[in-house]
């Protein structure tokens, strides 16, 4: 498995080398994932529950764009995931950094990628009457994950705005115990 893991980044570090560098453009990605195994339930005094679900929250990321080829491009973006439910007198939160790197297929308005994403520091934290629960941290993780989108208000330079949905799949472990992260999710995209 750990060979599989080093042969796939191998792979997009060496495709990213081989792209043509001498015209990256930059985006900026929205999105929101929904999934991933239960973490905790914050209870709220009207009687509402509202989970924490690991791998599921608001995304918010910049990243470089390098062509490749004719309607062909590696995308690399580093981003902050956070989910919180918080009650009056405590909170419990799902944090995360993504670098999600992926090749990206463009067949007019549509396009379709896949590629890799390295979940760095995920947490659970906890506050206030929930803090006895403890935080948990898991370890970095790799996970794989596939896009559709469709283009919209397309600009000459590469620019425009892209929405889509993705599917991630992944497993966390914190102290041995693995829990399950796959989400699905919705973005916006917009370059620049």
């Amino acid at each position: 498995m750990h060979n599989k893991k080093s042969f796939i980044l191998g792979s997009l570090l060496l495709a990213m080398s081989m792209a043509t560098i001498a015209d990256p453009s930059v985006f900026m990605d929205l999105s929101h994932d929904f999934g991933g195994a239960q973490l905790g339930e914050v209870w709220f005094a009207d009687g509402q529950i509202d989970e924490v679900r690991a791998n599921q929250g608001l995304n918010l990321a910049i990243g470089i764009v390098f062509p490749i080829d004719s309607g062909l491009e590696l995308q690399s973006s580093i981003g902050l995931q956070w989910s919180e439910q918080a009650a009056g007198n405590g909170s419990m939160g799902w944090y995360s950094f993504p670098w999600r790197t992926q090749l990206l297929a463009s067949l007019g308005a549509l396009s379709l990628g896949g590629g890799v994403v390295w979940f760095s520091s995920p947490m659970l934290t906890t506050e206030g009457v929930l803090a006895p629960l403890g935080e948990r941290r898991f370890d970095n993780a790799l996970g794989y994950q596939a896009e559709l989108a469709w283009r919209l208000f397309p600009s000459a330079e590469n620019g425009g705005m892209r929405v889509g949905a993705r599917y991630t799949t992944v497993d966390f472990v914190a102290a041995g115990e693995t829990v399950r992260g796959d989400s699905a999710g919705v973005f916006v995209r917009f370059g620049f």
